[in-house]
């Protein structure tokens, strides 16, 4: 059985947790996206998304964080997210050019989840994520919403 869940990716140092806290961990600059990689990197997720027919009904990306309503198959969220930030990292990395051995983080460890359970929430959750950027005080990308538009779900026509 399928569920929706709204999750939220944020990038590699750009939020300081309360685990960096106890272990006193030292962060680095935060990872910002800039409108243009933004769109890369959209247009790298839209493929992992086909390949792996992953169901993305709504999606913002901010520059330091990424907003996504998808259906996943009961007990599956973490290994799909798993493999969403780690192919769209490893792509990303790709596409600036970075060596193969070369560290690199696109992404925290940890991601948000919410499980959507109310047609209330999922009514709220879509106006949410696709005002995210007017939120954060963002502009407008009509490249951005192109790509975020070929990522989406397309339901099959009857």
């Amino acid at each position: 059985m399928a569920e929706l869940w709204h999750v939220t990716m944020v990038t590699h140092n750009s939020r300081y947790s309360e685990r960096m806290k106890k272990y006193r961990v030292k962060a680095s600059p935060a990872f910002w996206l800039e409108p243009e990689d933004e769109v890369k990197l959209c247009g790298i997720i839209g493929d992992i998304v086909e390949k792996y027919h992953m169901k993305f009904h709504q999606f913002n990306i901010c520059g330091d964080h990424a907003h996504i309503l998808m259906e996943v198959e009961d007990g599956k969220l973490e290994d799909t997210v798993k493999t969403l930030k780690s192919l769209s990292a490893l792509g990303y990395k790709r596409s600036l050019g970075i060596a193969a051995k070369s560290a690199f983080h696109l992404w925290a460890q940890k991601f948000n989840k919410q499980l959507v359970d109310s047609p209330e929430y999922l009514k709220s959750l879509i106006q949410y994520i696709s005002s995210n950027r007017l939120k954060h005080g963002m502009q407008e990308n009509a490249n951005l919403e192109t790509a975020i538009g070929r990522l989406l779900y397309k339901f099959p026509e009857k």
